[in-house]
Parts: structure tokens; sequence; C-alpha cells
């Protein structure tokens, strides 16, 4: 949750209704399913069930996902848009990108 929020005065839960309240998207449910790809607590929103998938990730502020594959050749694959804060990605044997 990367809203730039520095009042140290917010809780945490304010800080996060806060952050809710500039996004686009809703922020979600803890996303314990896939707790294993992410370091601390990620939140999970469906934003899409049409013909393809499409889901709000958010990472509470410090987090980072874990890096993993999703093999496009047996229907994974992934489309990423980062709607805030900075993110990373790399293609199979290259170099992360920002």
């Amino acid at each position: 949750m990367s809203s730039g929020i520095t009042d140290s005065s917010l809780t945490s839960e304010d800080a996060k209704a806060a952050h809710a309240a500039s996004m686009l998207f809703p922020i979600g449910a803890p996303n314990n399913g896939f707790a294993q790809y992410f370091t601390g607590q990620s939140y999970l929103a469906p934003v899409s069930g049409g013909q393809v998938g499409i889901f709000n990730v958010t990472l509470e502020p410090g987090r980072r996902n874990n890096w993993h594959i999703h093999h496009a050749d047996k229907g994974g694959g992934q489309i990423l848009i980062c709607v805030g804060g900075r993110g990373y990605y790399q293609e199979w044997a290259r170099t992360p990108s920002r």
C-alpha cells in the first residue's frame, strides 16, 4: 500500500482505510491462499471474472512478491498493470526490469 501516507499518528487500520479510499480498485480480502508468494500481508480483490480473470493485488508497505513463474504454455501466464508503488518483473534468462 504505497499511498504516501506518512502521518505517524495514523493507526495501521486508519492508514489502510485512507489508502483504500484513494485507490481505483478495492483492496480486497487478505490473500492467505497465495501467502507463500509474498513477504508479509497482501490483499486480493477480484475485479472481473469474465473471459480473463482480473485481480487487484495490494501489498502493505515494505512488502514484496517472491520471485515465481507463471507457465503460459500450461494455461498460466500473467499480465501485470501497476497502479501504484514500484514494481519489478523478470522474464526468463533476462535481467529484472523496473
